[in-house]
């Protein structure tokens, strides 16, 4: 059967998460041969997040992909940096930190916290967080490791704000999957 559709909606640009690399250009492919025309969706593979591949997917580079783009670089980037964290302070017998600014004894320069951008989100934080929320609610045992990851970003103080309250109801499920259908509602 041969179907041509005459309108397709897609919300671009958009992050997802894939456990084999080779499947982040099969979905841009698949997409591809759906739409079938002279518009191409391109994708980028960011990197590993999660123990999972990213790949960002989009039409045109403008604001919204360089956005999205730079978050979820820097929570990739972050989540190398805490391993990285991890190695030293199993190196360093176990020493936890010590100051939150300059030298610590596990071994790391701690910087200064930037100062609080706008009480707004971006459309950046915002993609961020329905991504974070839907990873809670797939799975709620990994919070820990996921808000860890997000608690680093800079973000406005909305953005820093919701992260508390997920990591504030973090200690039970129920809580923990209530506060983010609570966080969803506000956010969509």
């Amino acid at each position: 059967m041969h179907i041509k559709p005459k309108e397709i909606m897609v919300n671009l640009p958009i992050v997802l998460m894939f456990d084999d690399e080779d499947e982040v250009l099969k979905f841009a492919s698949n997409i591809n041969t759906i739409i079938n025309g002279k518009v191409k969706i391109k994708y980028e593979l960011l990197g590993m997040l999660n123990n999972q591949h990213v790949g960002i997917f989009y039409l045109q580079r403008h604001d919204e992909f360089s956005q999205l783009r730079e978050q979820f670089v820097k929570m990739i980037e972050n989540e190398e940096i805490l391993e990285h964290n991890r190695k030293i302070v199993k190196r360093n017998g176990g020493v936890e930190c010590d100051t939150d600014i300059g030298p610590c004894a596990c071994g790391v320069w701690h910087e200064p916290k930037p100062p609080a951008k706008p009480n707004k989100l971006t459309a950046a934080e915002h993609s961020v967080l329905l991504y974070l929320i839907d990873g809670l609610v797939a799975a709620p045992e990994k919070a820990e490791k996921l808000l860890e990851m997000s608690i680093h970003t800079n973000g406005s103080i909305f953005y820093r704000d919701i992260i508390q309250r997920l990591e504030n109801a973090a200690g039970d499920t129920a809580s923990l999957l209530a506060e983010c259908g609570q966080i969803k509602s506000e956010l969509l």
